[in-house]
């Protein structure tokens, strides 16, 4: 009860809890900038590798024009046809093969991601197939 009656006690209690939050807020700020900056050193680091990535599958594109050019000009006018419709089955492909990785029956595989049984069963064939010769 002696600390209520003597002021010099609770103004010295108050500036250390004060003292304490300052340094407490300074050391998140510390921890705060730190964080972004490895945060920004990653991104930087992913988009260096996406662009690396990039370049070379021009370069694999220019190598396969280069050495098969009626190939690749069929396959161009195939994906301009319908590049959502192959990205949506090739979603759905490997959600299809992930999914029978879990075990889960072709039945519920064809349940699931909307499309016919025969469908999966076939693809599940041809990626044991694939397996199997790899």
């Amino acid at each position: 009860m002696a600390w209520i009656t003597e002021p010099l006690t609770f103004y010295a209690m108050l500036g250390a809890g004060l003292g304490l939050c300052l340094a407490l807020f300074i050391s998140l700020k510390r921890e705060n900038a730190r964080l972004r900056h490895l945060l920004e050193q990653d991104r930087r680091l992913t988009v260096g590798k996406m662009e690396e990535f990039r370049e070379s599958m021009v370069r694999l594109q220019h190598q396969l024009e280069e050495s098969q050019p009626d190939i690749v000009t069929a396959g161009d006018s195939y994906a301009a046809e319908s590049p959502p419709a192959q990205l949506a089955h090739l979603h759905k492909r490997s959600l299809a093969l992930r999914m029978h990785r879990h075990g889960e029956t072709a039945e519920q595989i064809a349940a699931t991601l909307n499309i016919p049984r025969n469908e999966v069963e076939l693809l599940l064939k041809v990626h044991k197939t694939a397996l199997e010769q790899a």
